[in-house]
């Protein structure tokens, strides 16, 4: 979706009401246009926080080396601790159980990978970032696992597109 050539009428607004990311694809391309159209109309777009959107802030406190519990160690987040109902996994440990033997190391792209499948709603959320990444690439070689996560990473340092998207949007 490009907005980059919506204008607004005078006096109209356009209200975004968050979840921005993770179920479509072209999530940086989307936040990098929304948060060009809320800088060229700042009093009349208004952007929502969606639980995808505050879910990011996860990432940067768990994927950091003084929070980092090794896979076998790790409990799990807090709300998939019971008894799992739907046979999906609920630890980092059962989650590199279940992948392919050439996936089962416990790596920081595997541990976001895991958050994104299990806990944050999100099963296709990597590897549609890894196809938008493809699709800028110029030189056609594959995305790596670990250009994925610096992408994730990147775009929740400061000044990367979901930072900025989390500081100008507001709770409903």
């Amino acid at each position: 979706t490009d907005l980059h050539n919506i204008q607004l009428k005078p006096n109209a607004h356009l209200v975004f009401g968050g979840d921005s990311v993770d179920k479509g694809g072209r999530d940086l391309a989307f936040l990098h246009s929304l948060l060009d159209l809320k800088t060229r109309y700042p009093n009349n777009v208004h952007l929502l926080l969606g639980n995808r959107d505050i879910n990011k802030m996860r990432i940067a406190a768990e994927l950091a080396p003084n929070n980092w519990l090794p896979a076998e160690l790790h409990p799990g987040v807090y709300w998939r601790q019971r008894a799992n109902q739907d046979g999906g996994p609920a630890t980092p440990a059962t989650f590199l159980a279940s992948q392919p033997p050439h996936l089962r190391e416990d790596t920081l792209a595997s541990r976001l990978k895991y958050m994104l499948q299990d806990n944050m709603g999100s099963p296709r959320a990597f590897e549609l970032r890894r196809s938008e990444l493809a699709l800028e690439s110029m030189n056609n070689e594959p995305v790596s696992d670990e250009r994925v996560l610096e992408s994730y990473l990147d775009s929740i340092q400061s000044g990367g597109c979901m930072r900025r998207y989390l500081e100008q949007a507001q709770l409903a």
